[in-house]
């Protein structure tokens, strides 16, 4: 492998770490529309009874499902030793954002739970949920250089 710079490195994991720190920004931005809507507009969600509920579990069992999912499919976007320096800090970009990327989904899926069911409290379940899992993968720069040195 060949050496790696670090000014190449740390630009990579900034790169990274932005793209991590936007997805975790919407999660807070989807909250600030629940709010908003839930205390300023006479809302009435289209769903309602049995319905809600079936949605409702469908959209946890959606939310745990794309998070356990990570499990599978970051180790399939593993690093070589052998690639090349750069390819290697693409690799572990592009992992960072769909690991973001599918972190965010039970967020989303509250923000839609929300507007079809109406309960705020389901939105910040699954939003605390989606926040907790980005904290817990988002990147860090240690990780990255053990990463890189060891391949």
């Amino acid at each position: 492998m060949e050496s790696i710079r670090k000014e190449d490195l740390r630009k990579a994991w900034l790169t990274a770490a932005a793209i991590s720190g936007a997805v975790i920004s919407a999660i807070f931005v989807y909250a600030l529309v629940v709010e908003a809507v839930s205390r300023s507009m006479p809302f009435k969600p289209p769903l309602a009874g049995p319905t809600a509920a079936a949605v409702r579990y469908a959209f946890y069992i959606l939310g745990t499902v794309a998070v356990f999912a990570l499990r599978f499919i970051r180790p399939v976007m593993k690093t070589r030793a052998e690639e090349p320096t750069g390819k290697i800090l693409q690799t572990l970009v592009k992992r960072t954002a769909l690991t973001a990327a599918m972190a965010e989904i039970p967020a989303f899926l509250g923000l839609m739970l929300f507007f079809l069911a109406g309960s705020r409290w389901d939105f910040y379940l699954l939003a605390a949920f989606s926040t907790a899992i980005e904290l817990i993968y988002f990147p860090k720069y240690r990780i990255w250089e053990e990463k890189l040195r060891d391949g």
